[in-house]
């Protein structure tokens, strides 16, 4: 079962689970949730995780990914150092990261409305483009091994 929300979608969630009892429900039905925060470097981004887990207790298990689109992985200082950080990992949580892809690439994706599996075969985009998605999609895979035991994505066929 997979849930999607935008970023910083806990009132969201929050929500959805007042009026659905949505954590209690899939825990009675034997499904283990987790729940999977895209982060920047900024502190939004970590009081929006401490907010999920508050509201997750320990009814979900929690993926931090670390955008480095917003820079190298070493720089987000301030959820390395957080007590957030520190809360996640303690309750057997998973920080990964999502690697960064050339801004002209991106654009090119979004203006064609591809996925990025996609994007890797469209010949709209030039060669270099092609195989920029191709690498980004490898780095990206290898993290998602990582996060296996959380999210049972191993031999799921993603095409």
């Amino acid at each position: 079962m997979v849930v999607d929300l935008p970023g910083g979608g806990v009132e969201l969630l929050e929500q959805l689970n007042a009026q659905t009892n949505f954590l209690a429900d899939a825990a009675d039905m034997g499904y283990a949730v987790t729940m999977v925060s895209v982060l920047s470097r900024i502190k939004d981004s970590v009081n929006a995780l401490r907010l999920l887990m508050d509201l997750t207790g320990d009814s979900a298990r929690h993926i931090a990914v670390k955008n480095l689109y917003w820079g190298d992985e070493q720089k987000f200082s301030l959820f390395d150092g957080s007590a957030t950080k520190q809360r996640l990992l303690d309750a057997g949580g998973l920080v990964m990261t999502m690697p960064d892809l050339f801004d002209d690439t991106y654009s090119i994706i979004d203006e064609h409305s591809l996925s990025f599996r996609a994007a890797v075969e469209d010949t709209r985009l030039t060669r270099p483009h092609r195989s920029r998605v191709n690498q980004w999609l490898r780095q990206l895979e290898s993290q998602i091994e990582l996060a296996d035991k959380f999210l049972g994505v191993r031999g799921i066929d993603n095409g």
